[in-house]
């Protein structure tokens, strides 16, 4: 996420980018994500932003049945 600029995210925002890490395989770096957002950012997370770490979740169980990672 680039944090040079003005624009402050949203929960909209990280609901987004944890679905696209997931979806790209960048599991870890969505949790990551997750765990600013908080932390950072002083965003509540909403239910659609713990179901894109369900998402990642399930990812990465899967990546891990099939010893990928």
């Amino acid at each position: 996420m680039v944090r040079e600029s003005d624009a402050k995210p949203n929960q909209v925002t990280f609901v987004a980018l944890i679905s696209a890490c997931s979806h790209a395989g960048l599991v870890e770096e969505g949790l990551t994500y997750f765990k600013v957002m908080d932390k950072e950012y002083g965003i509540t997370p909403l239910d659609e932003n713990y179901g894109s770490v369900v998402d990642c979740s399930l990812e990465l169980a899967t990546l891990m049945k099939l010893k990928v990672l």
